[in-house]
Formats: C-alpha cells, structure tokens, sequence
C-alpha cells in the first residue's frame, strides 16, 4: 500500500487516547470535548450513569452533536455501512448508517468481515464503510507490545489487508475504491509496580465521583466544598502524576470545554497509571497517555485512485482524516475541528485541484475505512 498509495509518518490521535473518544474522533474530525465521548467509561453527570459495555450504543452517550461521516453521507444522498465501528451502531441525528453490525465479536473470523463489507461495496453499492478490527490491541494489552505474540498479531493484520486487497480486485473495485488504513491509538508497556493511588492521598468521603481504575487518566468530582482540599491534596502527591483545575487543563490538549471532563483532571507520565486502589489485571501493555508521545501515535496508510503513489506525508492529526474522507466522497464536512489543508497533499490533484476522479467521471464515489485497534 505504501508503493501503491500514500503512508504518513503517523497520525497525531485525539486525547484521551482510548479507544472510544479516538473512534468517534476519526469519523466526526472532532476533538473529545467537542464530541463529548470523553472516555471508554465517561461518567454523565446530567443523566448521573456511567457508561458501560451493556449501554455502550445507547444515543445518549454519542448524540451530542457531532456527525459521524456515515450520517454526513446520508444527509447528502449518499449511502454508508459500519461494521464492528464503535458508534456505527447508535441512532444520531435520527438516523443509523444504511447498514450496520453492531458490537464487536471477536469470534466473527476476520475474512467474514471482509466478505461482508464486500457485498456491501459492490452489491449494494454502499458510499462509505467503517470497518474495525480489534487487534493487535488485545494481544498489545495481555502479552505485551513489544511480544512475539503481538507481533505474530501485526502477521495476521497484514494478511487481512493482503486478502481485503485480493477481494477488491475479485469484485471490479481496483482502481474504483479508495482504502484508509489508520488506527486509534498506540501502546507502551506497564508494569503493576508503577500505579498512583489515590486514595494514598484523598478520603474518598470526599469525593463525589471519581473515574479512575483505567489507565493514566483521572477525573473527579468532589463533594461540595470540597474542591479545593481535594486539589491540595492530590496537587503535589506523586512525581509521576500532574493535576489541573478543570479551567486550567493545557489548551493544547483540547480536553477542557464539555460538561462531561469534571471539576478536577489528573493525568500520570508514561508508564504510570492511576488507580483509587489497584487491583491486578494482567495488563502488561496500556495506553491513555499524552498524544504528544510518540508510542501513542497512529499509523496511516491509503491507496485508490484519489491517493497519490508512492507519497510518504508528514504528520498530521486524527481530526483531519474527516476532511479527507468528505473530499474524497464529495461531501460538505460538518463543522469539524480538522484541516483539509493538512492532509490535502495525499490526494492526487490537477493543477486546478479537481481529483482525477471527478474528472474522468467514471468512478464511483467510494471510500473504505479500514481500522485497526493498535
């Protein structure tokens, strides 16, 4: 794909970089506050639950505003698909993708998956499929990112991709269909000897909320009047571990301005994480950790007829790749906090900036995300 297509030195992804907020971030180009799926287990306090595996495509959680690029197809007469995507299954705006399989299942062989986002393309001439897979993630997490096994994993991916490839060319699709290869996050190692617990430092009387237990990022919510004693406890409690006032979070983060990021924010350096009270959980691998770290960066691979060949990019940012996939299916983007500009030079222009394929007319508008869990 590198050859055939264009590949980036990597891809900045949104924090918090968990696999939720990054998932809604590729297909919206908008930043975690911006969307609002803050967290794999976000706590709201207007509705006073906690996300959870069994609530996870209840629209509450998604339907914040933003628009998903399956949505934006269908507002402009286009059709979509999402299969195992992570939201693709949640009614937002009132409208579902064209068609969808929901929540993934490891069990479903990963050639099935092909074959079906296949049928889609060619039979029911679907615009635009989200498609996920959910390794090298798991393997990274339990056998470690650095391990045969992961690496045994990354084998099975690239033989996914080199049989999706194969398919392509069995249904008329090369030189029709435009494929994105991206991810959401990356993984460091960790070990159970590095973990910040807070409750070493705070009464947990006195707090109201906390989401914590997962990973290197915390927020917490004291109980009233009991802000200020809360940060002055946690503030300087640990080397590894910075804490913000909500209103003093880094801008450069963009994770401040929504009612779901709590009154207080903690985050721990690489590879620390930060727990209320730890409890093993045979993890040796994690993410969650500042996006400016170059162990938490994406890959981004893309070939088709509107990718230039052979074009190595420099980096950019997950937020772009919405940009990107509304010019390549000619729609108007929602309000978005991505750049064309960014990512404009992956994508083979006339002088004019007219995609070869808007000029010859004769391929069909088509764009497939393939997303790999790293």
């Amino acid at each position: 794909m590198k050859n055939e297509g264009v590949k980036a030195e990597y891809v900045t992804p949104v924090f918090v970089t968990l696999t939720l907020p990054s998932h809604f971030t590729i297909v919206t180009g908008l930043w975690a506050e911006s969307h609002g799926v803050i967290h794999n287990i976000m706590y709201d306090p207007i509705y006073n639950e906690t996300l959870t595996s069994e609530t996870r495509n209840e629209s509450k959680w998604w339907d914040m505003g933003a628009e998903p690029i399956w949505q934006t197809a269908r507002f402009q007469n286009k059709t979509s698909g999402s299969y195992f995507y992570y939201g693709g299954d949640v009614e937002i705006k009132g409208l579902y993708p064209n068609v969808y399989i929901g929540h993934p299942d490891p069990e479903v062989p990963w050639e099935n998956r092909v074959d079906t986002v296949m049928e889609w393309l060619s039979d029911y001439d679907i615009d635009v499929v989200t498609l996920y897979f959910d390794e090298p993630d798991h393997t990274g997490h339990y056998d470690g990112p650095d391990s045969d096994e992961r690496r045994d994993m990354v084998v099975r991916c690239d033989n996914t991709l080199g049989y999706l490839r194969d398919q392509i060319e069995a249904h008329g699709l090369t030189g029709v269909l435009n494929v994105i290869i991206t991810s959401d996050h990356g993984m460091s190692e960790i070990n159970d000897e590095m973990k910040i617990e807070l409750y070493d430092y705070v009464e947990p009387n006195d707090l109201y909320h906390v989401t914590a237990d997962y990973g290197p990022v915390a927020l917490i919510e004291p109980k009233n009047g009991k802000l200020n004693t809360v940060f002055d406890a946690l503030k300087d409690a640990h080397p590894n571990m910075t804490v913000f006032m909500k209103e003093d979070i880094p801008e450069r983060l963009h994770y401040r301005d929504h009612y779901r990021i709590l009154s207080l924010f903690a985050y721990s350096d690489r590879p620390w994480e930060i727990a209320t009270r730890w409890e093993e959980n045979g993890q040796v691998g994690g993410h969650g950790f500042d996006n400016e770290d170059l162990t938490m960066k994406n890959i981004f691979l893309a070939s088709g007829p509107d990718f230039k060949k052979g074009f190595l990019s420099k980096p950019f940012e997950s937020v772009d790749i919405y940009p990107l996939m509304c010019q390549i299916l000619n729609l108007q983007p929602a309000p978005n906090n991505g750049s064309l500009d960014n990512v404009i030079d992956l994508l083979n222009l006339d002088a004019s900036g007219v995609s070869s394929k808007e000029i010859s007319g004769l391929l069909t508008l088509v764009c497939l995300v393939i997303f790999f869990n790293i």
